[in-house]
């Protein structure tokens, strides 16, 4: 069992340094170029709501077939 988490705490780790070491060297990239053309690892890491809602799905039929005017 302490094998186990001792692997889990250096994923954990890892997976942090990863996360630091990208943002910083996307932040020298931007600091370089005003038009650096990546999204930071934050941007890219972060969650979307991808879920529409009853509304949208009814607009979005609506608008493909061409009803509502």
């Amino acid at each position: 069992m302490q094998m186990l988490v001792s692997s889990m705490q250096v994923e954990f780790d890892r997976r942090n340094w990863r996360d630091y070491t990208a943002q910083i060297l996307w932040s020298v990239g931007k600091l370089i170029s005003e038009e650096y053309p990546f999204p930071s690892w934050a941007e890219l890491h972060e969650e979307k709501q991808d879920d529409p809602t009853g509304d949208d799905i009814y607009n979005t039929l609506l608008s493909r077939w061409g009803g509502g005017d």
